[in-house]
């Protein structure tokens, strides 16, 4: 049987280098042969997986009969797509029968199994380690699948265990993670009669955000993700996606601009970390860097011309009223007890701007309703930033760290097994952690 499938490898070989010499019109030669060669490789190594062919397949099968015959009838003859055609099903048939039962020209769909980090509102810390959790698979032509480097964690992270409600919003079962980094493994296919450009290829290195990131694979759009810079390790990438958008949208969605004068509360945190340094980036005259006094020279070494120490100092005593164009609070929370806006409001320009990035729910539903009608109705000389990301944004980051103009800070990256995962959100629940918490999830090369 083996040798069968060996021999039907080297026909279809020959019958797509014979395709590639009928494609005369350039762009269309372009975009076929390199989608084709892509699937094809898998199949005509001869060190290719079992799964490896049986997906390389699967996906071979649909482009000729979906799409390859009739989009080459206008380019070359029917007989050369439909020669291609035969040649896949009949590789197709063989693999089935070698592989066990199904039926005559149809693959078996099996359900992989991973390992990730899911809810468990019952468990320690609310989650667990589990190895049953079913692979995503790639739903959309604009989807690719990622195997995955690292995650970093966020307080969002272990806030939604807290909201669980059984029936209406259940997240038992699910998995945790919102920010990652990886190796593209796979990339989203066809639909219809079009074939989607990826400006992605497999094997590229890439960071970005999708809901339920903690596991060894993951499924997102093409829309969410970047190129890490080679040279970018892969537990940094993972600790900018969610952070870096936040901290720069708070400034530049308020007018930042060069000759301001920044202040940011939590200034030694991941978060108001990175928007110290880009509000030094930035070109800001000034930037008070305000956090405990153990972070000052941390603080001040990545660009704070003013440091405060909110346990030892007034603060309303070292500012002066009506001089600062913009304040990041990183630190406060809807349910904390030090209300910070109300003593450093009265500090901001009447133009300035007081950005929180953990706002009430009532000022996040007006920042919310902000947006989709596209007028602004929250509080006056208040924003509730929320960081929405774009992948324009993670050009950026990824451009400004190969810069050096921001480098995050990590605070300690934890094992990918039950201890290390149960240690990071409990270290992520502390809230006492100085930058980024980050799981490792595989060794990249």
């Amino acid at each position: 049987m083996m040798d069968r499938i060996n021999s039907l490898r080297e026909e279809l070989q020959d019958r797509v280098a014979a395709l590639q010499d009928a494609l005369t019109n350039t762009d269309i030669r372009a975009s076929i042969i390199k989608q084709i060669n892509d699937i094809v490789r898998p199949i005509v190594q001869d060190t290719a997986s079992s799964d490896a062919v049986q997906n390389a397949l699967s996906r071979l099968s649909e482009f000729s009969q979906n799409v390859l015959t009739p989009m080459l009838d206008n380019y070359v003859s029917h007989d050369a797509a439909e020669s291609l055609s035969k040649s896949v099903k009949d590789l197709v048939v063989t693999v089935n029968k070698y592989k066990g039962p199904a039926k005559t020209g149809t693959l078996v769909k099996r359900k992989k199994k991973m390992t990730g980090v899911v809810y468990n509102v019952k468990a320690d810390e609310a989650v667990s380690f589990s190895s049953t959790v079913v692979q995503p698979q790639l739903k959309k032509s604009a989807d690719v699948l990622i195997k995955v480097a690292t995650v970093g964690l966020n307080h969002g992270d272990h806030a939604k265990a807290d909201k669980h409600i059984p029936l209406i919003n259940n997240v038992n079962g699910k998995l945790v993670g919102t920010e990652f980094s990886g190796i593209i493994e796979n990339l989203g296919w066809l639909k219809g009669d079009h074939v989607h450009m990826f400006p992605f290829a497999i094997g590229d290195k890439v960071f970005g955000v999708t809901d339920g990131a903690m596991g060894e694979y993951i499924s997102c759009s093409a829309e969410n993700i970047f190129w890490a810079p080679a040279k970018m390790p892969y537990e940094v990438a993972a600790a900018l996606p969610v952070c870096g958008t936040a901290a720069y949208r708070s400034l530049k969605d308020n007018g930042m601009s060069a000759g301001y004068n920044v202040a940011v509360i939590g200034a030694a945190g991941a978060l108001g970390n990175l928007v110290v340094q880009m509000a030094a980036s930035m070109g800001a005259e000034s930037v008070v860097g305000i956090a405990a006094e153990e972070h000052a020279e941390a603080v001040e070494s990545i660009g704070a011309t003013t440091f405060l120490d909110y346990k030892t100092q007034n603060i309303e005593d070292a500012l002066e009223d009506g001089s600062l164009d913009i304040v990041v609070d990183c630190y406060s929370k809807p349910d904390s007890e030090e209300k910070y806006e109300e003593k450093i409001k009265p500090k901001l320009k009447a133009t300035g701007k007081y950005v929180a990035l953990n706002a009430n729910p009532i000022d996040q539903a007006r920042k919310f309703v902000s947006e989709k009608i596209g007028y602004n109705v929250q509080r006056s000389g208040f924003d509730a930033q929320q960081g929405k990301l774009n992948r324009n944004d993670l050009a950026l980051l990824a451009s400004w760290w190969e810069e050096e103009k921001i480098r995050p800070l990590i605070d300690r990256v934890y094992g990918f097994n039950e201890e290390g995962v149960r240690d990071a959100f409990r270290s992520l629940k502390g809230g006492h952690s100085q930058g980024k918490i980050v799981v490792r999830v595989k060794d990249m090369l």
